[in-house]
């Protein structure tokens, strides 16, 4: 099992001086740290493999995004959700899983699933700058799990792109 602290921090809950200098510099967050422990019990009761990782997690508003290999996410999720639902009771907090990614597209379908993007244009700046626009059926507006807003603020963190999403 792979996370942002190490096997012994995990195992004894609480932190050594070289992860806990990393909790006080902000390369780790507290919620790396709760989501790594509880993770640990999850493999220590054979719910989840051994062979899963955690690579970050950031906190947006009330949802916390988990950041994980690609071949991960459905692992983290679970069979019908059953996995992230339970995280969600044990940390009270909204869980989002995304594939570790630079592809704007693939981090808003992971975000909004189940809406859909139906298409992205490419806007270029007399400024030289590119932003994206994402485009979702009004329809799919219903199925947002998330408020627009907050995505953006995601994919920014994830990607350093600009990106405007709208529901046409």
């Amino acid at each position: 099992m792979k996370t942002p602290i190490c096997d012994i921090c995990i195992k004894s809950g609480m932190l050594c001086p070289a992860c806990q200098k990393h909790l006080e510099s902000g390369r780790i967050s507290p919620r790396d740290v709760e989501l790594s422990q509880h993770l640990y019990a999850l493999v220590k009761e054979g719910t989840l493999p051994d062979t899963i990782s955690l690579l970050q997690t950031f906190e947006i508003d009330d949802t916390v995004v988990v950041v994980v290999p690609p071949d991960d996410v459905g692992t983290l999720i679970g069979r019908g959700g059953k996995i992230v639902k339970q995280l969600q009771k044990v940390m009270h907090r909204k869980l989002r899983v995304v594939a570790q990614t630079t592809d704007a597209r693939r981090i808003v379908h992971d975000l909004l699933y189940p809406a859909k993007v139906v298409a992205v244009n490419k806007l270029y700046l007399p400024d030289g700058t590119i932003r994206k626009k994402m485009r979702i059926r009004t329809e799919g507006k219903k199925k947002l799990p998330m408020n627009l807003k907050t995505v953006t603020g995601i994919i920014e963190r994830m990607t350093a792109e600009t990106v405007e999403i709208v529901t046409e």
